[in-house]
């Protein structure tokens, strides 16, 4: 007795031969139909990878899990309204020092001078601003210099003690009469020019240096502390905090 496969009539006359030759011609077309699937899928699968690298469109137009990399967006600049100004400089002058540079920070304005000549001392503060003008210690004198740092420097005063005035655009200085030991005379100038302001002496026991101007007072240093005083009052200074 024979039993046919399924889906195949054998001929009446069909022998053991012709059966051996249609299983393997059956089985020949099972190995091809495995391959052609097997190539659909790698195909497939290849596609997929391909929309998915980084930086390229995933289906639909959405990106894939992966996002190329930007270079970082530069920063927006600083306000005009903040006037945030850098000053870098060497304390000294000559050809053994560089230049001072001024970098306004709000406009990216970069300027840079030999002038001015900052005093190389244990001055306290060497530079400050007041107003559009650079205040620094030099040598034996304050002095002034447009802060772009163009035009010719201007002496305020025959001292190097000098601190912020709370006015604005003005400075206080300070010069100490009959050597170190002596009374202590301040007065306030300002860097654009006019005169100066009536001359007070400081409280007997304050030193220098002063630490700036206030709208209440002058802040200075004294034995027991930092001590607030109202410049041309006969009141002693009121002491804020102790230094020890």
């Amino acid at each position: 007795m024979r039993v046919a496969p399924p889906g195949w009539r054998p001929e009446a006359r069909t022998g053991p031969e012709a059966l051996i030759k249609e299983a393997r011609r059956r089985q020949r077309r099972r190995w091809l139909a495995a391959g052609v699937a097997g190539a659909v899928v790698l195909a497939g699968l290849a596609a997929g990878v391909a929309g998915h690298r980084p930086g390229r469109p995933g289906p639909g137009g959405h990106r894939g899990s992966q996002v190329a990399v930007r270079p970082a967006a530069a920063p927006a600049p600083i306000p005009r309204s903040i006037g945030t100004m850098l000053v870098m400089g060497p304390a000294g002058s000559g050809q053994c020092c560089g230049p001072v540079a001024v970098d306004d920070l709000s406009t990216g304005r970069l300027a840079q001078s030999r002038q001015p000549a900052i005093g190389a001392g244990d001055f306290q503060p060497l530079l400050a601003r007041a107003g559009r003008w650079l205040v620094y210690a030099g040598d034996g004198a304050v002095s002034a210099i447009a802060d772009d740092l163009t035009g010719r420097p201007r002496v305020l005063g025959p001292t190097p003690f000098f601190a912020p005035a709370a006015a604005p655009g003005r400075v206080w200085l300070f010069q100490v009469r009959h050597g170190m030991q002596g009374p202590i005379r301040a007065w306030t100038v300002a860097p654009s020019g006019g005169r100066p302001s009536r001359p007070v002496t400081l409280p007997a026991g304050t030193y220098l240096p002063a630490v700036r101007g206030t709208d209440a007072g002058l802040l200075l240093q004294e034995p027991r502390g930092l001590a607030l005083w109202n410049p041309g009052s006969a009141a002693n200074p009121a002491v804020l905090a102790r230094f020890r």
